[in-house]
C-alpha cells in the first residue's frame, strides 16, 4: 500500500481481514479516500489497516510516509496522521462541506 511500502508491509495490508475488496467487508468505508501529499488516493479502509500497522511496528522503515515520498519510521507515520488529523479537527469545517469541490 502506499503508507505502508515494502513488499513485507504491502503484503500484511493486503493479506489484513476486511479489505474493501471482500463482499463481506466491503462498506461505505470502500468508496471513501484519504488523500495522501502527492495527490494519491488510498482507499479509507486500506488507510485504517496501514496505520495500524504502522503503529504496531514503529521501529520499522516504510518506503514512503504519508506526506513525505521518503522513507520514515512507523512512528514517524502515526505522528504525520496525528498532526494531519489535528489540522483537519481546527480547520472547523463541517463534514458535509469537506472534499467538496
Amino acid at each position: 500500500m502506499y503508507a505502508v511500502g515494502g513488499v513485507e508491509g504491502a503484503q500484511a495490508v493486503r493479506d489484513l481481514p476486511g479489505k474493501a475488496g471482500n463482499q463481506k467487508g466491503a462498506s461505505i468505508l470502500s468508496s471513501r479516500y484519504f488523500a495522501l501529499g502527492d495527490g494519491k488516493r488510498v482507499p479509507l479502509g486500506a488507510m485504517v489497516r496501514a496505520i495500524r500497522f504502522a503503529k504496531a511496528h514503529p521501529d520499522r522503515t516504510f518506503t514512503r510516509g504519508l506526506t513525505t515520498w521518503w522513507p520514515v519510521t512507523g512512528a514517524e507515520i502515526v505522528e504525520e496522521f496525528r498532526r494531519g488529523m489535528n489540522d483537519r479537527i481546527n480547520q472547523a469545517i463541517p463534514c458535509l462541506q469537506r472534499g467538496g469541490q
